[in-house]
């Protein structure tokens, strides 16, 4: 079991961006903006460095960030001190929710599977001389209410019940899926079910993989 994992990304916190739209012909399509992909890569490849010789951790997880934002050079020395003493509030830059999605986004495969098995997250935003995230993420010990898949096992598992299972009974609103229900086999709603529960989790996974 891995303990506890504790690793820094370096340079200004950036938040997660929202995604933009493009016109390509007669369909649109979406995408991350450059700096929100350039910071994923940097949380990502700081991570990497830390799981060296590690698994991925497939239990349930707290995670501990302290956000470090860059004091603006335009302040007074007086004030620069003030606010590596924590007297200014780091309220002027990016809002601390976004910041942590994009932290979290970056660690998605490298240290747990998903961020969905993070249960405790607390986050400090405060202005630092060094701008920076120092991440610290505990394993807990905690019983998982299912099987935490290796990457390898997902894929072969979700393949085998996607090849198996019609289209029609994953892509449909829960008020339609009740309604077919009645007319499938207990194994074709039991393989539905599991496919949409991991469409509901990682729809941009799926879309990828199998749209």
């Amino acid at each position: 079991m891995t303990s506890e994992i504790q690793f820094v990304v370096p340079g200004q916190p950036v938040a997660k961006g929202r995604p933009k739209f493009a016109r390509r012909g007669k369909y649109v399509t979406t995408y991350s903006p450059a700096k929100t992909v350039n910071y994923d890569g940097l949380v990502a490849h700081a991570a990497a460095f830390a799981m060296v010789g590690k698994d991925l951790i497939k239990g349930a997880v707290s995670v501990d960030l302290d956000i470090r934002l860059q004091i603006p050079e335009s302040w007074s020395k007086k004030k620069q001190k003030m606010a590596v003493d924590g007297l200014i509030a780091a309220t002027k830059r990016s809002d601390i929710d976004n910041i942590t999605k994009g932290i979290f986004d970056g660690m998605n495969g490298v240290v747990w599977r998903d961020d969905g098995q993070v249960v405790e997250a607390t986050q400090r935003k405060r202005y630092a001389e060094t701008p920076g995230v120092v991440v610290i993420v505990r394993e807990l010990d905690l019983k998982m209410p299912n099987k935490i898949l290796t990457n390898e096992e997902f894929d072969e598992d979700i393949t085998k019940a996607y090849a198996s299972t019609e289209s029609q009974h994953i892509l449909v609103s829960d008020k339609s899926f009740e309604r077919m229900k009645k007319y499938l086999t207990q194994e074709k709603i039991e393989k539905a079910e599991y496919l949409r529960e991991i469409i509901r989790s990682n729809p941009e996974y799926f879309l990828q993989k199998y749209a």
